[in-house]
């Protein structure tokens, strides 16, 4: 047995005396790994072994030659300590030329014979080698010492385009290295999984932790980073699978466990009448099942669903029905109840001023467009509408005029007509053509004044129409013979005379075409004249309708020629004969004699003379005062001049005014119109229901009053047949109730009523029996049932009890790992100082240097005076230590078993435990050969001998792993 150790700056060592000569002889090389040199718990540490090459000596290869010539390349060879660099792996590059040389020779004299290159064409980029040491050039992550056949250490998945890093996750894996084929890499056994050892396995989730999933035992797995339940059965959702899915209600969760239904809203999901997408318990009072709550969709209400919504229509509860929204054009108050028909969907409160099925059309006296609220009240001008024809247009307004009345709201006379205010309609202004002003387009203005007609006149022309001559003229102004009037202003109503035969108009008593004589039935000089009296006026009145019959009569007579006798005038002729017979009658009657004439008339004559006497005097003094009134007439005629100008200017404004006052006095006039008109209209439609209601309540009373007797009798004859049928029956719901077929009362079982009692322990076929039993029973089920709620409650608490005594025992596990740990730091620190002397030795005996022997025994001397920081006494108390640590954590399959119903909890904490104690145990054999190997060194110390063991190795030694 041959011991080596290996230093920290050394790849190589050499063995002397040689141990491998024998031929057939196999021999047996072991690695013993040290932990890495630091006091933190690293996991991710690891030594990656390349390979283990066997170099021969080659003092031997240079024999051959020639004395002279081995001498000569062995002393080069030395010198440039080509073997040293050659075994210590320094890159070609940093060979010295001498040894660069060597390293084809020495390699042909190993071999005897050059070597091809071999590559890998899968992990190789050509087919060509390095000359010296023939290593191919590899692909990624593909490596061999020189054909480039397989993955390097961390990678897999050999193949053309190199190979795959393995990945492994430093919490999940146990190393970075990974199956060459399918990359899977070795993972801790906490329930980690996937190829990288990144996952938690089904049921679990919160890497690296791997928790296990909640989900009330409706799903199988939970989402690996949040937690939340994938693929929840039982028609379940949500987080935990801790509530029912949309459409169905109950409560899913563990130690309640209700099972999701389907929402009865108010048929279920495949009902075809189905108004919810979810619904709740809602709780309910003790010993009462909870009630289902849906969350009704817009336009339903109910606990069911079951009905319409306010302001909505149609059969919620039949096949395919709905609960559609009142289509009102938005003219409702939807807040209102009863605003529409919940059958059919008519609107009936209308608001906005509208109305129709679906308050589509503007009610009675408005006008507008119903399905935008635009509906506003008519403006109709009372002069101008005609009212027989009713209101105005619903949509466009327009109220029905009057003959020659336009505009909307009927208020303006049509194109040459006045007089609105007549309330008939307007007149044509019918202004001639040829007496009217022109306009600027040289055409004749023919609209007249829109309240008195009169047209514009040019000059020259007058009369409202211009057809006549100009104001106080008369004759033909078509020839030009326009004359001026003559009225006497005494004896004329106005100045103006007729505008054809120029004869003027007269006051009453004055006469004449000029009005300047007294008029026929009265006497006088003009202008003082009198009436001759109610006798003449009377027969003149008389004597003028026989002139006008008379006149008639020769019309007519001029007439017969064409026409012929008509016999209905008979008649009249008798009339007017009897009539002519009446007038002569009385005129001979009367007792007037021809001397009583003559006297007459000469007391007339008298008296005319005495008035022309007495009016003598008169007539001067009225002559002066005349004279008088002419100088102050013609005064006040410059006066009327003036007051006339005045007044066509005010008649202006006053048209203007009433142009401008009208149409507010016609507003004020047509408002309170239209008031009055509702209020008949509502007077007359509550009298008519009033007298409607009193005409029915009449006839009600009399339907009564005719058939109170025959209602009395049917009622008895009813009675009489109900009681009949219900004594008939009596024996058989007594047996069915009470248990026995008699009435009224059986002595066993007894009765309905006065009995007193029903039912007993022999009435086995009652229902009151039956539901006696039925009670019993039902109590007995329920105190059952209690009975084992209080088991299920125990068994809970049991179930509570042993995880949190788990969660105890798991904290005692990591208090021990935890101790394990610490003494492992401790081994670890009393390791170091020993490992570091050893070193210096090594490094000063491997060194290639020549030292002198002084050197080497000061060096010598320098290491046996050097002292350990514990004794062997001490590392061994410190290993017993550790051992009594771990005898305290012995009792982990006993709490297991405790705690076998929480499985996984129990496996997980069972696993973390076997994995403290590996950890201590390779603590107490690492504590075990750091004495061994403490007592190796004190020993050689004390015989103050030097040994050099050493393995050729590419890695950084450690003691323990």
């Amino acid at each position: 047995l041959k011991r080596l150790v290996a230093l920290r700056t050394c790849n190589f060592v050499n063995i002397k005396p040689l141990r491998c000569r024998g031929s057939g002889v196999s021999y047996e090389i072991r690695m013993q790994m040290g932990e890495k040199r630091t006091s933190l718990n690293d996991r991710t540490a690891s030594i990656l072994i390349d390979s283990i090459v066997l170099a021969p000596p080659t003092d031997e290869l240079f024999i051959s030659q020639g004395l002279s010539a081995a001498d000569r390349h062995r002393m080069e060879y030395d010198r440039y300590q080509c073997r040293s660099q050659h075994m210590s792996l320094t890159p070609q590059a940093d060979l010295s030329e001498v040894c660069s040389r060597y390293i084809c020779p020495v390699s042909a004299m190993l071999f005897n014979r050059s070597l091809e290159c071999d590559c890998d064409p899968t992990g190789s980029l050509s087919g060509i080698c390095s000359v010296k040491g023939g290593q191919c050039d590899c692909k990624p992550n593909i490596v061999g010492r020189r054909l480039c056949d397989r993955c390097a250490v961390g990678t897999y998945g050999f193949g053309p385009s190199g190979c795959t890093a393995c990945g492994c996750d430093s919490v999940g894996a146990l190393s970075n290295n990974c199956d060459r084929q399918s990359g899977q890499c070795l993972c801790r056994e906490r329930g980690i999984t996937g190829r990288q050892c990144n996952q938690c396995q089904p049921g679990f989730w919160s890497f690296p932790d791997c928790r296990v999933c909640q989900c009330n035992d409706h799903a199988s797995i939970c989402d690996q980073k949040t937690g939340a339940c994938i693929e929840c059965r039982d028609l379940t959702d949500g987080y935990y699978c801790d509530r029912c899915k949309d459409g169905y209600y109950g409560d899913p969760r563990l130690g309640i466990n209700l099972p999701c239904k389907p929402c009865p809203c108010p048929g279920g999901l495949d009902s075809g009448f189905q108004h919810a997408d979810t619904c709740y318990l809602r709780p309910s009072e003790e010993n009462e099942a909870p009630d289902v709550i849906c969350n009704c969709k817009a336009g339903y209400t109910g606990e069911r669903c079951a009905s319409c919504a306010v302001n909505h229509w149609g059969n919620p509860n039949e096949l395919g029905g709905t609960c559609e929204p009142c289509d009102c054009n938005g003219n409702i108050d939807v807040l209102v109840e009863g605003s529409c028909d919940p059958v059919s969907g008519d609107c009936i409160k209308c608001l906005h001023n509208t109305e129709g099925i679906q308050c589509e059309d503007c009610i009675e006296g408005y006008y507008g467009d119903a399905k935008i609220r635009s509906c506003q009240r008519c403006v109709c001008n009372d002069l101008g509408t005609n009212r027989t024809a009713g209101t105005c247009d619903r949509v466009t307004g327009q109220c029905p005029c009057l003959p020659n009345v336009v505009g909307q709201q009927c208020d303006t006379c049509a194109p040459q007509h006045f007089d609105l205010a007549s309330g008939k309609g307007c007149e044509p202004c019918e202004c001639d053509p040829a007496g009217v002003r022109l306009n600027a387009d040289g055409t004749p203005e023919l609209q007249c004044n829109e309240f008195d007609g009169r047209c514009m006149c040019k000059p020259g022309r007058g009369g409202r129409t211009c057809s006549d001559c100009e104001d106080y003229h008369w004759g033909d102004p078509t020839t030009g013979e326009c004359r001026r009037c003559e009225c006497n202003p005494i004896g004329s109503a106005t100045q103006q005379c007729d505008r054809n035969n120029g004869s003027c108009v007269c006051l009453p008593g004055s006469g004449g075409p000029l009005c300047n004589m007294c008029a026929r039935g009265y006497t006088g000089q003009w202008p003082h004249c009198e009436a001759c009296g109610e006798c003449f006026q009377n027969w003149d009145e008389i004597v003028q309708n026989l002139k006008n019959q008379a006149a008639t009569l020769i019309e007519t007579a001029n007439n017969i020629e064409d026409t012929g006798i008509v016999s209905v005038y008979d008649d009249a002729f008798e009339k007017m004969e009897a009539t002519l017979t009446d007038l002569k009658t009385q005129l001979e009657s009367a007792n007037i004699t021809r001397s009583d004439i003559n006297e007459l008339q000469a007391e007339i004559d008298n008296l005319r003379k005495n008035v022309r006497m007495s009016l003598g005097a008169r007539t001067t003094e009225i002559s002066s005062s005349v004279d008088k009134a002419d100088v102050e007439l013609k005064s006040l005629t410059a006066e009327v001049e003036k007051l006339s100008q005045k007044s066509e200017a005010l008649k202006e404004n006053a048209t203007l005014l009433r142009e401008a006052d009208v149409q507010g006095a016609y507003n004020i006039s047509r408002e309170s119109a239209e008031k009055s008109a509702a209020a008949k209209r509502r007077i007359d439609q509550a009298d008519t229901k009033i007298t409607n209601a009193e005409s029915e309540r009449q006839e009600a009373i009399s339907l009564l009053e005719n058939n109170q007797l025959d209602f009395e009798k049917q009622f008895k004859e009813n009675e009489m047949v109900l009681l009949t049928g219900f004594e008939s029956m009596l024996p058989a719901l007594n047996r069915d109730v009470c248990g026995a077929e008699s009435a009224p009362c059986d002595q066993l079982c007894g009765g309905p009523g006065a009995c007193g009692h029903c039912g007993g322990p022999s009435c086995l076929s009652g229902s009151v029996r039956k539901a006696e039993k039925a009670k019993l029973f039902a109590e007995e089920a329920d105190q059952k049932l209690n009975e084992k709620q209080k088991e299920a409650e125990e068994i809970l608490a049991r179930v509570r009890e042993i995880l949190q005594h788990t969660s105890v025992t798991k904290g005692k596990a990591m208090d021990g790992h935890d101790i394990a740990d610490a003494a492992a730091k401790q081994a670890n620190l009393t390791r170091t100082s020993l490992e570091e002397m050893v070193a210096q030795m090594n490094e000063f005996l491997n060194s290639d240097q020549r030292s002198s022997p002084e050197q080497i025994r000061a060096l010598a001397e320098e290491i046996m005076g050097a002292t350990i920081s514990l004794t062997p006494d001490q590392i061994q108390e410190l290993a017993n230590k550790i051992r009594e640590k771990l005898m305290n954590i012995n009792n982990i399959d006993i709490i297991l078993n405790e705690t076998r119903g929480n499985k996984t909890i129990a496996e997980a904490l069972q696993k973390s435990a076997e994995s403290a104690s590996m950890r201590a145990a390779e603590i107490s054999s690492c504590q075990t050969k750091i004495s061994v190997r403490f007592y190796c060194a004190f020993y050689k110390k004390e015989k103050k001998t030097i040994v050099l063991c050493m393995l050729f190795t590419s890695f950084n030694p450690f003691f323990c792993a």
